[in-house]
């Protein structure tokens, strides 16, 4: 008997990360019903045992060693002609899938046959929301960000590219993007849209995966009824990983928007990290603990320290 072809083919991509991949690759498993799907791991190299575990305690799970660090988005382009699923799925390796979210994606796609691409309600560790839909960057709501108008009305969703307004997520809705931890593409989207960009080694790809889907009439939808919990998803403080973040951004401008367009925005970037940082070192002047907790609302705790610039 031919076996059945899979309604969704998962692509984990990790990079020495055993003990979350394996939690990970076990909610997939332990939570995922009434649909065939298959895994894919995409291992960038790891030397921590990773390989080797996915052999021993998975091993339906198609695991391609790819050798070296290639990246996000070069790491999954490695597994897209593997996947035979009628949709693909991106998951991070610090992701636990909940109550069939997998399931509960796949039934909504087949029901909405013009929506291209979609994300699951990402929680924290706590449970707590966590924010995963933006905004495509617009000179307005950079120019919000700069004057934290999106931190001063939260539940608005036209004044930041990250949407913070909790009942935004309550219910599904068409989006600009969603963060690639979980991000679900119909096939006839992916075979228009294309593979990702390897331009970005990580950042962005996921923006700009959304993006090309929109441009060739695909929309991205939020569905909060499919959850999955995104350990590590809050602001990165690492100096490294923030200034890949803003490169990839630069990237992502000057790919998609014309050249005045995109230079107006770079611009606000580089003001909105120097009001930051000014702010932050201002905050220092008041006393540490004030210093710390301006540091964490305006997630610039690294960004002064080490010079970073856009």
């Amino acid at each position: 008997m031919i076996p059945e072809a899979p309604d969704v083919s998962v692509i984990v991509v990790s990079y020495n990360g055993k003990e979350i991949l394996r939690d990970c690759l076990k909610s997939i498993f332990d939570q995922t019903e009434g649909i065939n799907f298959e895994v894919i791991v995409s291992d960038n190299g790891s030397d921590d045992g990773s390989p080797e575990m996915v052999e021993k305690l998975f091993p339906s799970v198609m695991l391609i060693k790819n050798g070296a660090n290639l990246g996000f988005a070069r790491a999954n382009n490695v597994a897209l002609p593997c996947c035979g699923g009628r949709y693909i799925l991106l998951l991070n390796p610090d992701t636990v899938v909940l109550s069939n979210a997998i399931g509960a994606m796949v039934k909504f796609m087949d029901k909405h046959s013009q929506i291209g691409a979609c994300g699951p309600k990402l929680l924290n560790s706590d449970g707590s929301l966590q924010y995963s839909v933006r905004n495509f960057p617009s000179i307005t709501n950079q120019l919000a960000e700069s004057l934290f108008l999106h931190k001063i009305f939260p539940g608005l969703a036209g004044f930041g590219e990250l949407i913070t307004g909790p009942s935004f997520y309550r219910e599904a809705r068409m989006v600009d993007w969603v963060v690639g931890a979980a991000l679900m593409m119909r096939r006839e989207a992916l075979n228009d849209v294309g593979p990702l960009d390897e331009r970005y080694f990580m950042y962005s790809e996921d923006k700009d995966w959304c993006f090309n889907a929109w441009q060739k009439g695909w929309p991205i939808m939020l569905i909060p009824e499919a959850k999955i919990i995104h350990l590590h998803g809050e602001s990165s403080t690492n100096p490294q990983l923030f200034s890949m973040m803003v490169n990839s951004k630069k990237l992502f401008l000057r790919k998609n928007f014309a050249p005045a367009k995109a230079g107006a925005i770079i611009a606000i970037m580089r003001l909105n990290l120097a009001l930051r940082i000014g702010l932050s070192k201002f905050a220092k002047l008041l006393g540490p603990k004030l210093a710390m907790r301006a540091a964490n609302k305006l997630e610039v705790s690294q960004v002064g320290r080490h010079n970073l610039k856009v």
